[in-house]
């Protein structure tokens, strides 16, 4: 899968690249992922304690934006739990007084996961591969760091 595929994904597909990009993008920041996990109806799990809010609130971003990077032909709903937990976020770091001053701290969010996504392209497809091609559809925190394949980041500077 190119990051710019132009047919309409599988929902297990499309699973596996947003679970990858959320588990690509924590361990790049330094959070533990302990497993990745596709369940039979598209439900998904992966990670433990995630840390302070900017953290939190990229790695939320980062399963929406990984799909945007995958199929970016196809129109992508971003619900859920994935978006309460981004705007939760957003809203305890800038402490919004408004829904305009949330969206622009998720909006800048996303940007700034998505170019990081997109440089890490491969680490993200290797591990949506793997994760749809293992048997119980579920990789465990050493597989994730072996599939990965690079330490932690945490020097970046994190968008505010």
């Amino acid at each position: 899968m190119s990051p710019h595929s132009q047919t309409e994904p599988r929902p297990l597909e499309r699973c596996a690249f947003h679970e990858s990009s959320h588990a690509t993008l924590a361990h790049h920041l330094g959070v533990a992922v302990s497993s990745v996990t596709l369940r039979p109806k598209g439900l998904t799990t992966f990670v433990d304690h995630i840390g302070d809010d900017l953290t939190a609130l990229w790695v939320f971003v980062a399963g929406i934006a990984g799909e945007q990077v995958a199929f970016p032909a196809t129109s992508v709903c971003w619900e859920g739990s994935d978006r309460a937990y981004a705007e939760r976020a957003a809203f305890d770091l800038t402490a919004a007084r408004t829904l305009e001053e949330m969206d622009a701290r998720i909006n800048a969010a996303f940007v700034a996961v998505s170019e990081i996504l997109v440089e890490h392209w491969r680490k993200v497809e290797r591990l949506a591969f793997s994760l749809l091609t293992a048997g119980s559809h579920r990789l465990e925190a050493d597989d994730v760091r072996r599939l990965v394949g690079f330490t932690p980041c945490r020097t970046m500077a994190l968008a505010s």
